[in-house]
């Protein structure tokens, strides 16, 4: 219910890049101090789960994205042949 309001809402993009943001600094933060024993595995492990769903939201909904989604577009769209 929740994935369906974030995936249709028009802000979901800008809130997936802070999410992953912020997941990212977490998944780093368990590399690097925190470490991964006990209950910290299974926060890291929802962090990169979080990080997931944040990165298919972003992919779903890149062309939303202002400066990311055109620049993607434009250059998916000049890959293609004429088909000669």
């Amino acid at each position: 219910m929740i994935a369906a309001d974030i995936l249709a809402n028009a802000g979901a993009a800008s809130r997936a890049m802070l999410g992953s943001g912020l997941m990212m600094g977490a998944i780093i933060g368990h590399f690097t101090q925190l470490g991964w024993e006990g209950e910290r595995f299974q926060f890291g492990m929802l962090a990169a789960v979080v990080l997931v769903a944040c990165s298919i939201i972003l992919l779903i909904r890149r062309h939303t994205i202002h400066l990311l989604g055109y620049a993607l577009y434009e250059r998916g769209s000049s890959n293609q042949t004429d088909g000669d």
